[in-house]
């Protein structure tokens, strides 16, 4: 949905500012290791 709002000239205010490293799309980057995410999400 927030991209969907973003694309239709909302703004992102789900996730962003300092949040937005935890955005959904982080988790299903494929270029993110198992490592990173732990770091990510883990602490």
């Amino acid at each position: 949905m927030r991209k969907e709002s973003v694309s239709m000239g909302g703004k992102s205010s789900f996730f962003s500012g300092a949040y937005k490293k935890y955005a959904w799309s982080n988790i299903f980057d494929p270029r993110l290791g198992r490592f990173e995410l732990i770091n990510l999400y883990g602490f």
